[in-house]
């Protein structure tokens, strides 16, 4: 017993001072007006498209930063080895364009071309990939270049799905991290001479480097070495943070699990339609929490339309319709029958997938809620541990679930 509470107080007291280092650093950022960050007011550094746009403009030659081809060739050389496949003067002439359409109409996010080249780059930040996706693009490329090849760019440098590759190989796919790669490139570019020397470029740079570095959970340098360095003194300490580290997943899995349940007993509530005879899994597992409601059987001959709640890996907590074959559980995708269904519900505005019928991000202050997989901001997650807040996420996820069943019922 004595053994377990000195154990439990020097957790605690290691929990205390790696919090006072984030907290003091939190307090110089305020201070200095490092915490005033634009792409965070405005709540943009994880819209993929906008994101794209100020990508396409860092790389054009011709961009309104005045650097010529100079951020342009150290993404080539950093991101993508082609360091010595063009002089200057080529890379000053290449072109850097946003939502080309292929020729089956399809947007890729951002393209560079020129001199013979052509280089398609999917950036995913949430959204999940589509069927054929880089297939149809890397085709797309090879129409233009031979040899083009597609640039998969995502948080950590996730690879895409089986489904999205298509007969592709590895090979014919170049994998980027905005975690790693995107924040090395933008850092070259922000030391280059002529940056330092152009306040307004200078800034936007440290800005966005900021962004995407809380979006991909990367600390910046001076708390994360102080954290190395209290961390490192003694083995108690290492012993003690990978005792904290292998329970963080145990933490996650309990919160979603008592998310997942509080959620259901307040909406099931409400839901005239919600049947005690269908036997749903309602709790999935920890890697795709699910709740399914029955919303109309035989909507379709053999389909029955069901109503949902649920995150995963690609997506954070999201609520929609989705569809299950007659007798049994798991959810299917087919466009055409999507398309049926939102026919038959008179359904428009609503977004929708190949998986969905309908489906929209839970909101909380302005955010989505991630849950499985912390791609871009994970406030709302850590919020599920406060008593209040949690009462307040679930409260307003329960209106916003009977706001949308509304809307399509």
């Amino acid at each position: 017993m004595e053994t377990q509470k000195r154990n439990e107080f020097l957790i605690n007291d290691l929990l205390t001072k790696a919090g006072g280092i984030i907290e003091k650093h939190n307090a110089i950022a305020c201070e200095t007006g490092r915490s005033f960050n634009i792409f965070e007011v405005a709540r943009i550094e994880d819209k993929e498209v906008i994101v794209c746009r100020i990508l396409a403009e860092l790389l054009n030659p011709k961009g309104r930063h005045g650097q010529g081809g100079a951020y342009l060739k150290l993404f080539l050389g950093e991101c993508l080895d082609l360091g010595d496949a063009f002089t200057d003067a080529e890379i000053n002439n290449m072109q850097v364009t946003t939502e080309r359409r292929t020729n089956k109409g399809r947007p890729v996010d951002l393209v560079i071309e020129g001199n013979g080249r052509f280089i398609p780059i999917e950036v995913k930040i949430y959204a999940a990939d589509q069927s054929a996706q880089c297939y149809d693009y890397c085709m797309y490329a090879r129409t233009k270049d031979s040899e083009a090849r597609i640039v998969y760019l995502t948080l950590f440098g996730d690879e895409p799905s089986a489904d999205s590759k298509g007969e592709l190989n590895d090979d014919d796919i170049i994998i980027l991290s905005f975690g790693v790669h995107v924040i090395g490139w933008l850092e070259s570019c922000l030391v280059l001479p002529e940056t330092i020397r152009k306040t307004p470029i200078r800034e936007m740079l440290i800005q966005f480097i900021s962004a995407i570095r809380k979006i991909t959970n990367n600390l910046e340098d001076k708390p994360k070495m102080e954290l190395v360095a209290l961390l490192s003194k003694s083995e108690q300490h290492m012993r003690n943070a990978k005792t904290i580290a292998d329970t963080l997943e145990d933490c996650r899995i309990a919160v979603v699990a008592k998310f997942f349940a509080a959620f259901d007993k307040a909406f099931s509530k409400v839901l005239d339609r919600y049947p005690t005879d269908w036997d749903f899994d309602k709790w999935t597992n920890e890697l795709s929490p699910d709740l399914t409601y029955m919303f109309e059987r035989d909507a379709l001959p053999g389909v029955s339309v069901v109503f949902m709640l649920n995150a995963s890996k690609y997506d954070p907590l999201l609520v929609g319709l989705g569809m299950v074959k007659n007798g049994e559980k798991e959810r299917f995708g087919d466009k055409k029958t999507v398309a049926n269904l939102r026919a038959h519900y008179k359904i428009f505005e609503k977004k929708s997938s190949e998986h969905c019928i309908t489906y929209e991000y839970i909101m909380f202050d302005g955010q989505r809620i991630n849950m499985v997989d912390f791609n871009g901001n994970y406030d709302n997650y850590l919020k599920l541990f406060d008593p209040v807040k949690f009462d307040a996420i679930i409260d307003s996820t329960v209106a916003q679930a009977k706001a949308h069943l509304a809307s399509v019922g």
